[in-house]
């Protein structure tokens, strides 16, 4: 066994000056004298990228170890009796190799900032060598959620987890790369690369929104018309503007419209080529762009909403890479799961745009793990779903697993981001051992009880976030719910009352762990009961919308006007539902500036709106 002494010493090599390395010193250091330990650090020549803790000021012996069995970022813990060595073959491990060493002596990061640092010290731990190598290359967060007063933390916090890429706004870059990320930034920006205000002049670039015949103008709101040669040049001009500015960037954004349907040009050159088509013919120009001012940056091909649908022309340039975002799948399943009808359209287009990328490297995901604007504000625990979509993933080439954290910030743990960061290194990681371990770390006083709860949650939301009856041609997601008559949609309303009383009742069992709570849980309990019962209100509201939209479904087939009186009924009751959602969140600590609110007051109106067209017909 290794133990730890009150008195250690780091052993580094001299003159070392990357950035990341000189980190993961500062962090291990600072990380030590948290649990009582007093460092002192000396310069010896060591590996190019190595590093020991020791509990005499005399020179270790160094471990035989091969790292030519460590992948990329991975790295190897050598652990003495006397010391103990993190080897890697760039910084970055090293980084890795610190936090895994805290974790080993106790810590667990349950959240941002030293308050989220949870440590009971271990004072102790078993010898051996370790080689640790990453699950993919490429681990990280698209984080929109990000602002001045977080931005540090949150990004300290992904380093923490070891995850190595984030995609985040221009002004966060520097932060980012001085911890040591690959780097990412853009969005939906290609309609910014063409001047609005050239219209008037040349409205010829400017997408036509229907054929000719089809009485089709050319309109200067979305996108433009791609196979117009001034197009191209203005689009690389303008590309090439910010890449200047961006002359370390990975990957520089810039997609297409957001729009789950049109936004594209069909005039008589581009009326033969789909949407994937004309974002491929996008992505070349953009990869162009780089190559022709020497930029080493990376295109992404966006395969989202239209471009879910394989290209019927173009093939991609090998400067692109593929980014698959399957928003509106069904996150009660796994992508690959038999049973959802839904998923499996989203699994042929993962299959498909593969193959198209066969033989270009570094596919990414876009995955919605932590998207409060597609979950509406909650919080939804996925930990089965997460561990075999990774699964399918690796399957399919899929090198860099990025999600996407937006619309605001769990103000407690965000226990998909935990256990995501987790899986991304260990594939033998499985639901009940991740929950196990993490209650044990959060309460140790009561572990059964909080694992419990976590795995109610887990079932709760797989059974609520249930898409799988629904047609993908059918634009929905967990806000807009379809009026419809199928069964399945009678089904989610009844299924939704119910979670939201399992909900509600699992969280009110953690009462029974307020009497033995330690320094940290005592604002993590409450944060954590408010949280249940505010997405039990949440589920509730979900049940009277389902409801509603059901019976006016059977209006629209009907024409019933007791089916009719059915719905205004329960447009009513969400209306009322969604101010009580609200003051939930509130008690739950979200903020007003979170998307939740803004979300729940659209859905307000919508229901009114919906309740007043409809009751004038019943007054009629």
């Amino acid at each position: 066994m290794f133990k730890l002494s009150e008195k250690m010493t780091v052993f580094c090599p001299p003159d070392f000056s990357e950035s990341v390395y000189l980190f993961a010193l500062e962090e291990l250091e600072r990380l030590l004298k948290k649990i009582g330990c007093q460092v002192s650090r000396h310069a010896v020549a060591l590996g190019k990228y190595s590093l020991c803790l020791a509990k005499s000021q005399s020179k270790p012996t160094f471990p035989q170890v091969d790292l030519k069995k460590i992948r990329g970022d991975g790295y190897c813990l050598a652990i003495q009796r006397e010391a103990v060595f993190i080897l890697a073959n760039q910084p970055r491990g090293i980084l890795h190799g610190v936090y895994d060493l805290a974790e080993r002596l106790g810590f667990v990061f349950v959240y941002p900032g030293e308050e989220g640092e949870w440590v009971r010290p271990v004072r102790s731990i078993p010898t051996g060598v370790f080689p640790v190598n990453p699950r993919f290359p490429y681990r990280g967060i698209y984080a929109h959620s990000l602002n001045e007063a977080t931005a540090e933390k949150w990004l300290r916090f992904f380093a923490k987890l070891r995850l190595n890429t984030v995609g985040v706004a221009e002004k966060y870059l520097p932060i980012a790369e001085k911890l040591g990320f690959r780097c990412e930034t853009g969005g939906h920006g290609l309609t910014n690369l063409i001047p609005r205000d050239l219209f008037k002049e040349k409205p010829e670039i400017f997408r036509m929104s229907q054929p000719e015949d089809f009485f089709g103008k050319r309109q200067a709101d979305f996108n433009a018309c791609l196979t117009h040669p001034e197009t191209e040049v203005l689009v690389k001009k303008a590309y090439q503007e910010k890449l200047k500015l961006l002359p370390g960037i990975y990957a520089l954004h810039a997609w297409p419209e957001d729009l789950p349907g049109g936004g594209w040009c069909f005039c008589s050159r581009c009326r033969a080529l789909s949407p994937s088509d004309q974002a491929l013919l996008s992505v070349r120009y953009l990869g162009e762009a780089a190559e022709e001012i020497g930029h080493p940056g990376r295109i992404p091909m966006l395969v989202y909403h239209d471009t879910l649908v394989p290209p019927v022309t173009l093939k991609p340039a090998r400067r692109s890479f593929l980014l698959f975002a399957p928003r509106e799948r069904c996150y009660g399943h796994a992508l690959d799961d038999p049973e959802c009808e839904r998923n499996r359209f989203y699994l042929k287009s993962l299959q498909a745009w593969s193959e198209i990328y066969q033989g270009i490297g570094d596919g990414h995901t876009f995955e919605y793990y932590l998207d409060q604007v597609l979950f509406r504000g909650m919080y939804p625990f996925l930990p089965g779903i997460i561990l075999r979509d990774m699964k399918v993933y690796e399957k399919y080439g899929i090198e860099s697993h990025m999600v996407l954290q937006v619309g605001g910030v769990s103000p407690g743990p965000d226990y998909n981001l935990l256990l995501f960061a987790q899986a991304c290194w260990k594939t033998e990681l499985t639901e009940i051992s991740f929950i196990k371990r993490l209650a044990s770390s959060l309460f140790p006083q009561n572990p059964a009880l909080f694992s419990e709860y976590l795995l109610e949650r887990s079932d709760v939301f797989s059974k609520a976030l249930k898409l799988c009856g629904y047609n993908p041609d059918i634009y929905l997601d967990y806000r807009w719910l379809p009026e419809s008559i199928s069964q399945f949609s009678l089904e989610m309303a009844t299924s939704y009352q119910r979670c939201a009383q399992r909900l509600q009742q699992s969280g009110r069992k953690l009462f029974r762990l307020a009497a033995r709570v330690r320094e940290g849980q005592a604002n993590l309990l409450p944060q954590e009961i408010a949280r249940a019962a505010y997405e039990s209100s949440e589920l509730k509201l979900m049940a009277w919308q389902q409801k509603a939209c059901n019976f006016l479904a059977r209006y629209y087939q009907t024409g019933s006007s007791i089916a009719r009186r059915k719905a205004v009924n329960f447009f009513s009751q969400a209306v009322a539902a969604t101010r009580v959602s609200r003051e939930k969140a509130r008690a739950a600590g979200l903020p007003e500036d979170y998307y939740f609110f803004q979300c729940s007051r659209w859905l307000e109106r919508e229901f009114n709106e919906k309740t007043k067209v409809f009751q004038l017909n019943l007054k009629e």
